[in-house]
């Protein structure tokens, strides 16, 4: 990940999973990393999906998106579909924030999970 240029904390408080397979869409391939970091002082959690650009010459960190790995009945983990990445979460809202259950990645990274979410694509 830190050949890929990824700058986040990789300490003692980190824990990295890997989406299996990748994604590809325009002539681009995309694979993706779960990310959780705790931050041992406060610890407060920081939960991301990272987004790679895999080239003959290896990974290279895109961005990432703010997300979280627990829904209501359990860890949840993405699977690529195509040219979409799908989240198995539970149909629920919360305070009028519905999460994203896909991501469409057909035009590239797109800028939010869902129009409207909180949930931006960081680079």
């Amino acid at each position: 990940m830190r050949a890929g240029h990824f700058g986040g904390p990789m300490s003692n408080g980190a824990h990295v999973r890997p989406v299996k397979g990748f994604l590809a869409a325009n002539g681009t391939r995309y694979r993706f990393w779960e990310y959780r970091w705790v931050n041992p002082e406060t610890h407060r959690e920081r939960d991301e999906l990272l987004v790679f650009e895999q080239t003959s010459r290896g990974l290279s960190y895109l961005g990432s998106y703010e997300t979280d790995w627990e829904d209501f009945k359990g860890p949840v983990h993405p699977a690529i579909r195509g040219k979409t990445l799908f989240f198995p979460y539970h149909d629920i809202e919360i305070l009028g924030d519905k999460r994203a259950f896909a991501i469409s990645f057909e035009n590239g990274p797109p800028p939010e999970l869902v129009p409207g979410s909180v949930s931006k694509f960081v680079r």
